[in-house]
């Protein structure tokens, strides 16, 4: 009984034996937590109030107080949008109607499985409105991971608050890691695709080109607005992205950023601006109202047929990203740049999801061997 420090983990360990037999542990990344909690749980033993288990509460129950106490007012509108995504679509159809006390690890394995043979779903506009519409697409390892996680956490509250006595989807296996190199362009289709706009879609060149030549986010784009971009000193501001008919702060805190851009696209900008009468919203790429554009209209009234008319491959539009990111690699751009420019977290995010081993990243590699290690 007592507070340990675990050697293998270096973290500190609330062991308390109980007396009905059974045992409480629970680990934490500082010893204050862990006292902290081990008092509460001292204090609960001795008021007769712990492991008193609500054998009453549904798993749904469990949810919303998950979600009103712990995620409401500490993650953004995005991340538990994302979050009630998981649960209505995935977690309470299985989930809600049972009652947490009696949901066990065979359950959540269980679940696991029934994730692996579902089908994906998907809104689509007809002429009697929004449908669903089920695809042959299953969940992919990361989406059913997310899952997982989520439900991990909405278990943990409860023991955390007593109501359960331990967590069943503890050691409960992700899935592997299914992460495949991003799709993208190289320089020369994404120079042919640009041609193409600019002669067939001219309203849309200077999105795209914005678009392919800062790799910034969708949302981060249809967001800018002329007094984030200095062309004397050819730099624009990051600080803002519209998703869902909102304007919020961007991704992370990293995604606020000021990056270079080029004269190239400091002329394409310039001619834009010349082209388009003022808008209310000071938007740098406004609808035909001067309001928001719709990132669904944009791809397929634009981007898609784009794609076609040019014969390029269909990406999506995220993988302009991806094709900033490439060109930037393949040209020896160092990889701190990189992550600013991208405005990622970390060099790993960078490395793992966008630099991708082109052939002529592969020759230059064998050039400079060559060269090093001539006989």
């Amino acid at each position: 009984m007592g507070i340990h420090k675990r050697k293998d983990t270096g973290k500190y360990e609330v062991r308390i034996r109980l007396k009905d037999g059974t045992s409480y542990s629970k680990s934490f990344t500082k010893k204050g937590l862990a006292e902290q909690d081990e008092r509460r749980v001292l204090n609960a033993i001795e008021e007769g109030t712990f492991r008193k288990q609500d054998k009453n509460m549904t798993f749904q129950k469990a949810s919303e107080l998950y979600l009103a106490n712990e995620v409401q007012g500490n993650c953004k509108e995005s991340t538990i949008n994302g979050y009630y995504g998981y649960l209505n679509n995935h977690i309470l159809p299985y989930f809600g109607n049972k009652l947490l006390y009696n949901i066990d690890k065979l359950d959540v394995d269980a679940f696991k499985t029934y994730l692996l043979t579902k089908n994906c779903k998907h809104i689509i506009k007809t002429k009697n409105g929004l449908q669903e519409k089920t695809t042959t697409r299953k969940l992919s390892n990361q989406t059913i991971n997310h899952i997982l996680i989520l439900l991990h956490a909405i278990f943990e509250y409860m023991v955390d608050s007593d109501v359960i006595a331990k967590n069943p989807a503890k050691k409960v296996k992700k899935m592997s890691n299914d992460t495949q190199e991003a799709g993208f362009l190289t320089t020369e289709e994404s120079n042919i695709l640009l041609e193409t706009a600019k002669t067939y879609f001219s309203n849309y060149y200077a999105i795209l080109a914005t678009a392919i030549i800062t790799g910034i986010r969708q949302g981060e784009l249809l967001a800018l607005t002329w007094d984030d971009i200095d062309f004397e000193n050819s730099v624009m501001s990051i600080n803002k992205t519209y998703s869902k008919g909102k304007v919020t702060s961007p991704k992370t805190k990293t995604s606020i950023r000021n990056i270079k851009i080029p004269n190239t696209l400091i002329k394409i900008l310039k001619e834009h601006k010349l082209a388009n009468k003022n808008n209310s919203l000071n938007l740098v790429f406004p609808n035909s109202s001067g309001n928001y554009i719709d990132c669904r209209n944009l791809v397929n009234r634009f981007f898609k047929p784009c794609l076609k008319k040019a014969g390029i491959k269909e990406i999506t539009w995220h993988q302009l990203r991806h094709s900033c990111v490439t060109t930037l690699a393949e040209n020896g751009v160092n990889i701190k740049c990189i992550q600013k420019q991208a405005g990622h977290s970390s060099e790993t995010t960078t490395l793992k999801v966008y630099t991708h081993v082109t052939e002529d990243m592969e020759n230059q590699a064998c050039n400079v061997l060559d060269k090093a290690f001539a006989v």
